[in-house]
């Protein structure tokens, strides 16, 4: 454009420009043109300019687009970090639920601990499968060895595996509880089996 160097209706740049780039403002027929330019030595015998002109409203625009732009994505990186702490809440409550009840089973209150809810993670949920299908062979187990016995081995740190037995003078006793027979007619299994466990307690 010829108007390039016309020094009236002129202003300065005001925007940080890379060392050796010049620019300035030209107001023509009521319009704002930004111009960009440098100079080159070494490409001839004459120094050579080489620039770019810009309509103001056109810059104004890329730049409103470029701050919607910004403004966007940083609502996608805000609404990203909401769903991953969500997502991450949801996966470590069934972890932290299933150490709280793992610690319960370490301390033998095998009675006290309800089984883990089913995850829509499927990890998860073949983990609660599991823990599940423990909880309930050690409801079993527990009903035949008696936990005092239990506890004695963890106290004492005896592996599994290892030969525990020792000889030692022991003292048995043999009940009866008069009329057991009768009374048992009339229970039910459980019954029967709470009737003969207060007995031998």
């Amino acid at each position: 454009m010829s108007s390039i160097w016309r020094t009236e209706d002129r202003y300065n740049l005001d925007l940080p420009l890379p060392k050796g780039t010049r620019g300035h403002v030209l107001n023509i027929f009521n319009k704002e043109y930004v111009f960009i330019y440098r100079v080159l030595q070494g490409f001839g015998p004459q120094p050579i300019t080489v620039g770019a002109y810009y309509l103001s409203a056109d810059v104004n625009e890329e730049i409103q687009r470029l701050i919607y732009s910004l403004g966007a994505g940083l609502l996608a990186l805000a609404i990203s970090i909401i769903i991953s702490v969500f997502i991450g809440h949801r996966i470590a409550r069934p972890i932290v639920r299933f150490s709280s009840v793992a610690n319960r089973i370490r301390n033998l209150e095998i009675s006290t601990v309800g089984f883990l809810p089913n995850s829509i993670f499927r990890e998860l949920d073949d983990q609660s499968k599991s823990f599940n299908a423990m909880l309930r062979a050690l409801r079993w187990f527990e009903l035949y060895v008696p936990k005092k016995n239990v506890a004695s081995l963890i106290r004492q740190n005896i592996k599994v595996g290892e030969d525990i037995s020792v000889s030692q003078e022991i003292t048995v006793m043999f009940t009866d509880i008069v009329g057991f027979s009768g009374a048992s007619e009339n229970m039910t299994a459980g019954e029967v089996a709470s009737y003969v466990n207060e007995h031998f307690n």
